[in-house]
């Protein structure tokens, strides 16, 4: 290594004449200032500045169950699988149609409500509660298309769900078994949310459809 810092300096006061002999001695006996003035002669490249880290992508599209237009006798109940949801944020009302669609989670772990609520937030869905549940579940065309072997979630702003008995904020939903059954049910608003947990959607038809 001595030999190696000897041969750069001899290299150096060639090039620099003007160099004082005490200085190339200190570098001699101190190698560290011959890094110093290195790197004045040669400051570092300054970094390229780093993209910002892209979001997480967490859910993604389990189906698409089309267009369903609300019915012209419809009319909302407010008892639902043993809870109560009298007023939702978005009503039905006869003769609206919305784009109905089925989200799954895509990451492995648990997400929150308030997670999925975002996304759909980010979709302009409607938050239609234990209603949507009930429209999904009543067409028949939409309903052959629902994926088997899913808990289906309908959401709703917290305030606006039943509250049950031990004061927790309960989710409506509807359990599809592999053979196709569907079965009214209730989640936990605070509770986690798995990869087995889907959720609905229910946005305005896009213009042109």
């Amino acid at each position: 290594m001595d030999r190696q810092i000897g041969k750069l300096i001899a290299r150096i006061a060639e090039n620099l004449p003007d160099m004082e002999g005490p200085v190339v001695q200190e570098w001699i006996d101190d190698p560290l200032r011959l890094q110093g003035f290195l790197g004045g002669l040669n400051p570092p490249m300054p970094k390229s500045p780093t993209e910002p880290a892209k979001p997480i992508e967490k859910f993604g599209l389990l189906a698409d169950l089309g267009i369903i237009e609300v019915p012209a006798d419809y009319v909302h109940q407010a008892e639902f699988a043993g809870g109560r949801f009298p007023n939702p944020s978005w009503a039905l009302k006869p003769g609206v149609k919305l784009w109905v669609r089925a989200h799954k989670q895509v990451v492995s772990g648990t997400t929150t409500s308030e997670e999925r609520m975002k996304f759909l937030a980010g979709l302009g869905s409607h938050h239609v509660g234990a209603q949507g549940v009930r429209l999904v579940r009543e067409d028949k065309k939409a309903w052959c298309q629902v994926p088997k072997g899913y808990w289906y979630a309908s959401f709703d702003e917290k305030e606006r769900l039943w509250l049950d008995a031990e004061r927790l904020h309960r989710v409506p939903g509807v359990c599809v078994d592999r053979s196709g059954l569907g079965c009214f049910d209730l989640g936990y608003f605070g509770s986690p949310w798995d990869g087995r947990d889907a959720f609905l959607s229910f946005c305005d038809v896009p213009s042109g459809t």
